[in-house]
């Protein structure tokens, strides 16, 4: 998610709530602890906010009690952040997130924390991000895209002979498998299928993640009118992190 795309998102495009949109980006997105305000006003110019070059942003700032607070300062400029309610604020003026949905965020960003592979760990987490912004397709796509890059690692781990074995019990016409960039050519189906019988998954969790993770991600990947809820897209997440990423 960029910035350009987060400011396109907001119900009301003025001055205070751009500033504020902007600090959230930082952030959340860039893994900031605390901004300045030059920091504030040069990410609004790159994302082509019109006159964000010539905005007194520390006056925003100012006037925008309790959404943020100042923490401090260095080389005198002061650092800036979002409070709680600033931060609700916020998520309610790119469109609304409900209350429930934030505590879904809570409980899946500690469970994300629990995970052990970096790698594994930074697709989750922007899944998250899609999702506190109310991007639910896009959230889908991004945590299925990580969980079949652990399933690939994990299946080549088993030695090529027998990932080619076990794909060709369910696709007779495979390739062998020489590199994990082989199974890209491989339906994500029979994955699943070989991951089975290789006995990285068993029949449960197979199931899960073929009959309701793949399939969710198949409504939201391809062109259609189809919008997952709220609810179905933080159960995968919650899926895809106790089958897969938990493990990782």
């Amino acid at each position: 998610m960029t910035l350009p795309e987060l400011l396109h998102k907001l119900t009301d495009r003025s001055k205070k709530n751009a500033v504020l949109a902007a600090t959230y980006y930082l952030l959340k997105y860039k893994s900031r602890e605390f901004v300045t305000s030059s920091e504030i006003r040069e990410s609004l110019v790159q994302a082509h906010y019109p006159k964000a070059a010539g905005m007194n942003v520390s006056d925003v700032l100012a006037k925008s009690a309790p959404w943020v607070e100042c923490t401090g300062s260095t080389e005198r400029l002061q650092l800036w952040r979002l409070t709680p309610s600033g931060e609700k604020h916020v998520l309610g003026i790119f469109g609304g997130v409900s209350e429930e949905l934030e505590h879904d965020v809570e409980k899946l960003s500690a469970m994300i924390e629990q995970v052990r592979d970096q790698h594994a760990k930074e697709y989750l987490q922007e899944a998250l991000r899609c999702l506190r912004t109310n991007c639910l397709r896009a959230c889908v796509v991004f945590s299925w895209v990580g969980a079949i890059q652990v399933i690939r690692t994990w299946l080549m781990l088993k030695g090529c002979a027998q990932v080619t074995a076990a794909v060709r019990k369910h696709q007779q016409n495979s390739k062998a498998i020489a590199t994990i960039d082989d199974l890209a050519h491989v339906k994500e189906s029979i994955l699943l299928l070989a991951a089975q019988d290789l006995a990285i998954f068993d029949k449960n969790e197979k199931d899960i993640l073929e009959n309701y993770c793949l399939d969710l991600r198949n409504k939201c990947g391809h062109p259609g009118k189809y919008w997952p809820g709220e609810k179905k897209v933080s159960a995968l997440l919650e899926d895809l992190i106790s089958v897969v990423f938990s493990k990782a």
